[in-house]
């Protein structure tokens, strides 16, 4: 069992000398009842006392005890156990609780009657008591005595807050699930006062059938950390049975593991605004419906299949490519007057049956009625994306942009307005996913599809928290000497269920949530570090470099030269064996911004490597301006080698125009021996894949880069490598 005075050695030492020493060092005021002749040791205990030193008064009779607590000038009192102190037992607590107004010991040797003791009161077993016994048992007891005087104090204010805020309080412990509710929250919705504890149900049962998706969703995603609080308005139905508007705000405290424990929350009447919103059913930008309109239309829709199946409806949703670039391009007024323009084009193109609102932002959508089908959307789809073929004109300049489409319809048997936003949602983003300009129909599998994502996006997050993301690094081989050149750092998730997961399964996910730039900057910096290391164990005349991929968020994020900057003073690696791989959509995207960025970073020392080149663009004007140091061909042309139909001959001429432009060149996906021999005929300066070795974990790709040590040591003065340049995976 832990003694009082190792639980004493752990408080900080601040808050136990401000317990002990109330008044800067000076002695406790202690009243001693209990007579001499019975507990002279207790006596003698008190005496010896140096921590915290006590100023006795001595008193036999508990009449001038029950004096001396009211004249509130003594600290401590020591009353005789055989004294029957239920008469007095209000006398040392606070007026109306149960709260100790100084501290209360009773000795009691072993004739005494068990007396029942003021709350708080704490027992000193006379036969026992040594000077060390009783300076724990006081310091532990003075410990009490304050903490329940803090706690009272803030549990008072607590309650004058409650009673004062004008919002409903809430707290949730959700290991016990239980949730308590002031009497303001209780009062805002009609309810009684008081009622103890009760179930997060009294609030959610409480909620609109339309809003009570919306609001676990949105909950759900703030309890599983996908958002930094909760906040959603929805309706509430009053004691009254009126549905009242409400916001509600939450936030979630959680323990060591990441676990929820417990959720604070507040819960705010907007009823009057919501009415004088509902007068608002347009958009003040663009002039057309807007989004309260849309929700209210689609309600009346849904309804009204359920007494008639047809008319049915489609809803074609549309949202703006790149919309967040064009208004930093020409500003946030002249960014409205596209969206007004865009906004008349859409109305020039439906029937007046059809509603055309703005949902918000960059997002448009078309209600079709009177039996209008999912090919009617498709095709409105593609008149719309035809007609932007004609640019928008904002103060003479020209702007050219495009819409990605997601469609649904009432055949899929929806029930609330908020499930017909979800699933266009869902095919929206699909087709921003697949292409821009695109459009996606809605099935009902993609809701699976949505459900597994975000629950990959979950894992994912917990994957970054856990470091379960490793490197790998995949061998480039130097055609021209068969030797390995560098690496390529790859990402793997190590899943703890499933292993390893490729990236072609999370690295979506990745950019969609954000992870991607810690994700990136983990790879950059243990890339650099393992290199430093090789490098050091294994020098050489060509020392190795190594490649890493750079994402579009990591570019436009701010962080991104002074993320590679550090990267390599913490490593020590040399500038120019570091490259940085970027596509090339990237640079046609965001050209002026990304021109800017890439310059820093060549300004470092670092060479750039144009990715995947020849699947974007592949426009020649952007390989002039920016400062590459070389391209990779996409595995995609490398497949089309040795054929003679006309895609044969766009690796030569890929390999001619980089060296023409003074570029280096790296061949990926290289399989076959054939494909190694025609990129070496046509003087491909280096290549990677599975013909030479797949990804290696670091133990492996320490073990090819010591063979390589071993050929150099083998080959000086250097020469052309005797082997094919297949990377050996064990050296011996």
């Amino acid at each position: 069992m832990t003694s009082p005075t190792s639980k004493l050695a752990d408080l900080p030492k601040k808050t136990k000398e401000s317990v002990i020493e109330p008044q800067d060092g000076e002695a406790l005021k202690v009243l001693f009842a209990v007579d001499r002749s019975s507990a002279p040791a207790l006596l003698n205990s008190f005496v010896g006392l140096s921590r915290p030193p006590c100023a006795l008064t001595h008193a036999t009779e508990i009449a001038s005890v029950g004096m001396e607590v009211l004249r509130d000038t003594h600290d401590v009192f020591v009353i005789d156990g055989r004294t029957d102190l239920s008469g007095f037992a209000s006398l040392f607590t606070e007026r109306g609780t149960n709260l100790l107004r100084r501290v209360v010991l009773v000795a009691v040797d072993s004739s005494a009657p068990a007396w029942s003791l003021p709350h708080g009161a704490v027992r000193i077993p006379v036969d026992e008591v040594t000077v060390d016994t009783l300076e724990s048992i006081l310091e532990l007891a003075l410990e009490r005595t304050a903490f329940a005087r803090d706690l009272a104090q803030a549990q008072a204010r607590y309650g004058h807050t409650a009673l004062s805020c004008s919002d409903g309080l809430w707290f949730w412990d959700v290991r016990r699930d239980v949730c308590d509710f002031s009497d303001r929250w209780r009062k805002l919705l009609g309810l009684p006062a008081g009622g103890g504890g009760a179930s997060i149900n009294e609030w959610l049962e409480r909620v609109h059938p339309d809003d009570i998706e919306g609001l676990r969703a949105n909950l759900d995603a703030h309890l599983e950390g996908l958002s930094p609080g909760h906040i959603f308005e929805h309706r509430i139905r009053h004691r009254n049975g009126r549905w009242r508007w409400v916001v509600t705000r939450a936030i979630a405290e959680r323990n060591d593991m990441g676990q929820v424990t417990e959720v604070a929350g507040s819960l705010t009447d907007i009823t009057r605004r919501k009415s004088s919103e509902s007068l608002l059913q347009t958009d003040a930008t663009t002039g057309l419906a807007s989004r309260m309109w849309l929700m209210e239309s689609l309600g009346e829709a849904i309804e009204a299949l359920r007494r008639v199946p047809h008319p049915e409806f489609v809803l074609l949703f549309l949202n703006v490519d790149g919309f967040k670039v064009v208004n930093e391009s020409i500003g946030l007024d002249s960014g409205d007057r596209i969206l007004s323009q865009l906004g008349e084009r859409l109305l020039g193109n439906v029937s007046s049956n059809h509603l055309v609102c703005r949902y918000g932002g960059d997002e448009f959508a078309i209600l079709m009625r009177g039996d209008a089908t999912v090919q009617d959307a498709e095709e409105l789809s593609a008149i719309i994306q035809d007609g932007l073929n004609r640019p928008f004109v904002i103060d003479g300049q020209e702007v050219f942009t495009s819409v990605s489409a997601g469609v649904t319809s009432s055949a899929i048997g929806y029930e609330r307005p908020s499930e017909v936003l979800r699933d266009v949602g869902i095919a929206l983003t699909e087709a921003k996913r697949n292409r821009r300009g695109g459009c996606v129909v809605f099935r009902p599998d993609m809701r699976k599809q949505a459900m597994t994502a975000l629950r990959l996006q979950t894992e994912l997050r917990q994957a970054v928290d856990r470091d379960e993301l490793e490197v790998y690094y995949q061998p480039i081989i130097n055609l021209s000497t068969s030797v390995m050149s560098g690496f390529e750092a790859l990402v793997r998730w190590r899943h703890p269920v499933r292993g390893i997961v490729m990236p072609d399964e999370f690295v979506t996910v990745a950019e969609d949530t954000g992870l991607i730039v810690p994700i990136g900057k983990m790879v950059l910096d243990r890339a650099c570090c393992q290199l430093a290391v090789w490098l050091e164990r294994y020098p050489s005349p060509d020392p190795l470099a190594i490649s890493v991929n750079l994402s579009t968020a990591q570019v436009v994020s701010s962080n991104i030269v002074e993320d590679v900057s550090s990267a390599l003073k913490k490593s020590k690696i040399p500038a120019h064996c570091l490259k940085l791989e970027i596509t090339e959509s990237m640079l046609i995207e965001d050209t002026e911004d990304a021109k800017k960025v890439l310059g820093k970073l060549r300004a470092l020392g670092v060479r750039l490597l144009i990715d995947d080149f020849g699947t974007g663009y592949s426009s020649l004007t952007y390989l002039h301006e920016f400062p590459a140091s070389g391209l990779k061909i996409d595995k995609s042309f490398i497949d089309m080698l040795g054929k003679t139909e006309r895609p044969g001959a766009i690796v030569p001429t890929i390999i001619s125009l980089a060296h023409t432009l003074s570029l280096d060149v790296v061949a990926e996906g290289v399989e076959t021996p054939e494909q190694r021999d025609l990129l070496r005929s046509l003087s491909c300066d280096e290549a990677q894949g599975f013909l030479f070795s797949p990804p290696l974990e670091h133990q492996e790709a320490t073990l090819a880069v010591a063979n390589r040590h071993d050929q150099y040591s083998a080959t000086m003065p250097h020469t052309a490598a005797p082997n094919d340049g297949t990377v050996r995976r064990y050296r011996r």
